[in-house]
């Protein structure tokens, strides 16, 4: 009878205020199991243990575990899972579990840049309660990626934004790095010698090394085919308990300025693939392409409509 009552889940991520922060919401329901059942598989040591590990990378030996629940107002359970906090609440005559995970670390993690692996990851929580409900033994924890990646376009994670500075007009993309290691990233944008076609992108050309610090910087002066592009820097940061994050800053060339929604377009589908390879998973995508660049291009105008006032589509 296995996967006869398999939970259907919700799944949102937004900021609330009475929750006080950026915020994962999941809701599964659990029909055919029995409302004591659910709650003793919150409450009890030994069966939280087999269901209730948070997955942070695709690597199974690294599950993070929250804190034991403790009873808070309203029915609900508070646990602690580092500096987040997570809630779950269980609706006995809908058999339903609601969790949410909301975030309090350190920038950009308060602000949510986890949502989409944490969302993956307690979807794969609820999978495992599932199993363990139905009699089954759960496997072991392990990050679903490719579920991550999808929920990070999903929460509109993978959009870059665009920043006015002293120095002119910057794009920027934030990524989290779903459980890579930052070693293994470097080696993906740097050979030992230069930059490589992965840290470049789409349409540029990395051109001379302006600062390297090994393993965490790597800027380069860009161009294009119309000409200088601008500053690309890469930063690899890692945060403890959090893990890896990149950071993408294109200071757009004051010359190459109508192209900044086009640069932002080709660097979004160039992350977009960049990291389905750098997880082993199929692209999913081949060369970009003029139709879907200039499709993109367009979004990102309507998106940020007071940014780069004199538009180019290509």
């Amino acid at each position: 009878m296995r996967g006869r009552h398999r939970p259907r889940s919700r799944v949102c991520f937004r900021h609330d205020e009475q929750l006080g922060g950026y915020a994962v919401g999941v809701e599964g329901r659990f029909a055919g199991h029995s409302p004591a059942a659910l709650e003793r598989a919150i409450t009890e040591e030994r069966l939280r243990a087999r269901w209730l590990r948070l997955p942070v990378s695709s690597d199974p030996a690294e599950p993070a575990e929250p804190s034991p629940p403790v009873p808070a107002n309203g029915g609900e359970y508070a646990m602690r899972l580092g500096s987040d906090e997570v809630r779950i609440r269980l609706d006995p005559r809908a058999r339903e579990l609601g969790l949410h995970h909301v975030f309090h670390g350190a920038e950009p993690w308060r602000n949510g840049l986890a949502a989409a692996r944490c969302a993956a990851a307690w979807e794969a929580c609820y999978g495992r309660l599932a199993t363990l409900l139905e009699g089954g033994s759960p496997r072991r924890p392990r990050l679903p990626v490719s579920r991550a990646l999808a929920m990070t376009s999903g929460f509109a994670q993978h959009r870059g934004t665009p920043h006015l500075t002293l120095a002119g007009e910057l794009i920027r993309f934030d990524r989290d790095l779903l459980g890579l290691s930052r070693e293994y990233v470097w080696s993906v944008l740097h050979d030992g010698v230069a930059p490589t076609a992965n840290a470049a992108g789409f349409p540029f050309r990395a051109g001379t090394v302006t600062e390297l610090v090994e393993g965490r910087v790597l800027e380069f002066e860009a161009g294009h085919d119309r000409g200088p592009a601008g500053s690309v820097r890469w930063e690899l940061h890692e945060t403890p308990g959090y893990g890896a994050w990149i950071r993408l800053d294109h200071l757009v060339d004051a010359r190459s300025r109508p192209a900044a929604f086009a640069f932002m377009a080709a660097w979004h589908l160039h992350l977009l693939v960049l990291m389905r390879r750098m997880h082993g998973l199929a692209s999913g995508a081949g060369p970009v392409e003029g139709s879907e660049l200039t499709a993109l291009t367009e979004r990102y105008q309507r998106w940020f409509p007071d940014h780069f006032a004199e538009f180019w589509i290509p």
